[in-house]
């Protein structure tokens, strides 16, 4: 196993933390919403597949690397979470989401981090997926 500085593991853990928003598409009621919603049900289950089912493009995600980081990690878990529809229409639309994530590492070690990211989807081939994201604590 490749070692690593604490610092950079943190590092790597933040940045799969602030993407793991991306994740799963779907459910039964297919709207921008509840696609949202069940992507931090597939990241607290550490899902890869519905991580990368949820995005209207695959460009630049890594399966290994998404397995890797989630290797890493022992346990995730989302509270507080509010999902304000900031903008929409029949083929888009942006949501401001915050709330609080939990995540312990291997190790044991413990981190806990506020959520305040804009998600943007859109409708194609009838389905919800996901677009864009901005952490809004970088604005």
């Amino acid at each position: 196993m490749v070692a690593f500085r604490k610092s950079s593991l943190l590092l790597l853990i933040l940045l799969i933390a602030a993407s793991l928003v991306l994740v799963a598409c779907g459910g039964s009621d297919n709207s921008p919403q509840r696609v949202i919603q069940d992507a931090y049900e597939a990241v607290g289950k550490k899902d890869v597949e519905g991580y990368l089912k949820s995005h209207c493009s695959k460009d630049g995600l890594d399966q290994d690397s998404l397995r890797f980081g989630f290797a890493l990690i022992n346990k995730m878990e989302f509270s507080d979470m509010r999902y304000t529809e900031m903008s929409r229409t029949d083929t888009s639309a942006a949501f401001r989401v915050t709330g609080t994530s939990t995540i312990e590492i291997l190790g044991g070690e413990t981190t806990e981090d506020r959520i305040d990211i804009t998600i943007t989807v859109a409708k194609q081939d009838g389905r919800w997926c996901i677009t864009d994201f901005t952490d809004n604590a970088d604005s």
